[in-house]
């Protein structure tokens, strides 16, 4: 009886390691599908973020050009607006200067007309007299220089 006493705990033994061995090899399987997955998974999680982070670079870009695209539009407007006012400074100072020739020769007439905010040079130049008219507008705040005009 003891003989198959044991032979039955044997068997018995047996079928419970076979049967541990089975389940241990569905888990494995188990447990490797489900690795599967998760890296797949993670794998398209992984390429829908470098997608996101690449079109939010891109947008990032756009707008920092688009900005420095309308900075360099208004440094173009303001480097010649101030070569134009440094053109007119220069124009203002060589005629201011040919006035003062003129007066220290004595040849210079000034006429004045403080309502219309006119002042008119005449000067001799050979043969000819110059006539250069600065407009001053009250209400813009502008002042204007007719060009030179010759006379006889």
């Amino acid at each position: 009886m003891r003989a198959t006493h044991r032979s039955e705990l044997d068997n018995l033994n047996s079928a419970r390691i076979l049967d541990l061995t089975q389940q241990d090899s569905r888990h494995e399987l188990e447990v490797s599908a489900i690795h599967a997955e998760s890296k797949q998974e993670l794998r398209g999680l992984e390429i829908t973020w470098q997608q996101r982070l690449r079109d939010s670079t891109e947008e990032a870009t756009r707008r920092l050009e688009a900005d420095w695209q309308r900075k360099e539009e208004r440094w173009g407007e303001t480097r010649r607006s101030l070569e134009d006012q440094v053109r007119s400074l220069q124009t203002e100072i060589r005629d201011q200067d040919i006035i003062a020739r003129a007066k220290n020769k004595g040849d210079l007439q000034l006429q004045v007309s403080q309502p219309l905010h006119t002042r008119t040079y005449t000067f001799p130049t050979g043969r000819f007299y110059a006539i250069v008219v600065y407009s001053f507008s009250p209400r813009t705040r502008r002042s204007r220089k007719s060009r030179p005009r010759l006379i006889r």
